[in-house]
């Protein structure tokens, strides 16, 4: 086998890694509840993953918009979990 063919093909700009989460992944506008240092937990809407720097490197984040107080945050992934809305 050919070592180069056996490469997965990766569009990205230079300087940037995808991040990635083994956690299932959000669709834009899901609600979600983002957990709090605290144990409590925050109302949200996913927005996003944030591209982190090859250079500065860090844990995987999204960006979430508190539905609370319409602000927007960038938060460790593994604070986010899905929100079932009950009806």
């Amino acid at each position: 086998m050919n070592p180069k063919s056996a490469r997965r093909s990766i569009d990205r700009r230079s300087g940037t890694a995808t991040v990635a989460s083994d956690r299932a992944a959000f669709e834009p506008g899901e609600p979600v509840w983002v957990m709090e240092a605290n144990g409590g937990q925050r109302r949200a809407e996913y927005l996003g993953a944030r591209v982190a720097s090859v250079w500065r490197g860090g844990p995987p984040m999204a960006l979430v918009l508190y539905t609370d107080s319409r602000s927007a945050d960038a938060v460790e992934m593994d604070r986010v979990i899905p929100r079932r809305n009950t009806a």
